[in-house]
């Protein structure tokens, strides 16, 4: 086990919570609407449909790139077994790339429901 239980309560908190900012999503679609002219709403769409797997579809290898270079060479049952620190370090990258996607909100501005471009 790498942690303590967490309590249901908890866990259910956390969960309702990722649950309600996962809406943001639908939020991006508008912004990112609103942020071009209309002769280009196909292609932002599908920039945002890109945008929301870019995430996983590069965390997924940099992930496992992060757990390999930190595996100590130990098998268990024909199974890899990594250190604590390796899921640490591994799951950082994903605190990082939140943090990325903050910053980059934060430098967009408010399009107060009309087209801007």
């Amino acid at each position: 086990m790498f942690s303590a239980p967490v309590p249901l309560a908890i866990f259910t908190a956390v969960a309702a919570i990722t649950s309600f900012a996962c809406g943001a999503v639908v939020v991006a679609f508008a912004f990112a609407k609103e942020s071009v002219p209309v002769r280009f709403l196909g292609t932002i769409s599908g920039a945002v449909n890109v945008g929301n797997m870019l995430g996983p579809t590069l965390l997924q290898p940099a992930i496992g790139w992060m757990l390999d270079r930190r595996w100590s060479g130990t098998f268990a049952d024909g199974a890899r077994v990594y250190p604590v620190d390796a899921f640490q370090a591994a799951f950082a990258l994903i605190v990082a790339w939140a943090v990325l996607s903050c910053v980059l909100i934060a430098l967009t501005r408010e399009t107060a429901c009309r087209q801007t471009a």
